[in-house]
């Protein structure tokens, strides 16, 4: 009985050591999450292309399965080629204003309040977007532009948006922030301020 209960207590041990083992090599292990590649490394960036990309992640939108984190993300990515390539003011434009519609749908519920780390990256988006409208005055955008007709490469640029309806919501997701908590609290004094 006694070398049965020692075999027993061996094995618990020798498993336990196995399984100690096998989390210690994987907490070792860093899984690096890979960046979706944006273009090929020979492709010559310019409006055309980056026009497509950014269609490409905006028709993704609203799919089941997609990550709107990683979505954001991609937009965050694209404008930054965009800049370092100086695609212009109207492709910035465009890429700011589906960064603002993908940081709106972020949030799943409509009747919620966004979190205001997330409005706050709103107002800095809008506050940018405008900036750079009225920094260039060749720079039309409404909601009367079809895309079709819309132009990046050469002034007078067209640019399909509603800035008005942009700053109208993030006057909605304000007053939800603030209806969100206690009007006594210093938390409402914060989100005021």
């Amino acid at each position: 009985m006694r070398d049965r209960f020692l075999k027993q207590s061996e094995l618990k041990q020798n498993h336990q050591c196995s399984v100690l083992g096998l989390l210690r090599e994987l907490s070792q292990c860093v899984v690096a999450r890979e960046k979706p590649i944006m273009f090929a490394k020979d492709a010559e960036i310019d409006v055309p292309l980056v026009v497509k990309k950014l269609s490409e992640i905006v028709a993704a939108r609203g799919k089941k399965r997609t990550d709107r984190r990683q979505q954001i993300e991609l937009l965050h990515e694209l404008q930054a080629v965009a800049d370092a390539h100086n695609l212009g003011p109207a492709v910035a434009v465009k890429i700011k204003f589906a960064i603002i519609s993908s940081i709106y749908d972020y949030n799943p519920k409509v009747s919620d309040a966004m979190k205001p780390e997330f409005w706050s990256k709103l107002l800095v988006g809008i506050e940018a977007t405008i900036n750079l409208l009225l920094t260039t005055p060749d720079l039309t955008v409404g909601e009367h532009i079809i895309e079709d007709t819309e132009v990046f490469d050469k002034p007078p640029y067209r640019v399909r948006g509603c800035v008005l309806t942009t700053v109208e919501r993030l006057d909605e997701e304000f007053t939800k922030l603030l209806k969100e908590c206690d009007p006594h609290s210093n938390e409402y004094v914060d989100r005021l301020v």
